[in-house]
């Protein structure tokens, strides 16, 4: 199976760059894992296409797109703000849709 292009919100960006180096180490492992097989990792949230993959506590969401064989990753969160950030990413799945072509057509990868 050919690997999934994986591309990251500048949020998730910032959050990265917060945590400590074991659970860097951590987010980078779970990226290859999902750039392998990230439409069977993690958890199915609302919609086979949103998920999510638990770490130490936190969870990252990420969007998944199979026409474009790419996975959108947003945010890093934690079980108390799980249910507002699963209504935030939600509201804006046309928008994370927006984004990530754009995005893929910038790195040349699509062409529309």
């Amino acid at each position: 199976m050919e690997k999934f292009i994986v591309i990251k919100t500048s949020l998730f960006d910032e959050q990265v760059e917060k945590l400590n180096g074991v659970n860097k180490g951590r987010v980078a492992r779970i990226l290859d894992h999902l750039a392998e097989s990230g439409n069977v990792v993690g958890k199915p949230l609302s919609f086979p296409f949103f998920r999510e993959k638990k770490f130490n506590g936190s969870r990252l969401y990420y969007l998944i797109y199979l026409e474009w064989n790419a996975l959108l990753v947003i945010t890093i969160g934690n079980k108390k703000e799980q249910p507002e950030t699963i209504a935030y990413i939600k509201e804006n799945l046309p928008q994370y849709k927006t984004y990530i072509r754009q995005r893929l057509t910038e790195l040349r990868i699509i062409w529309f």
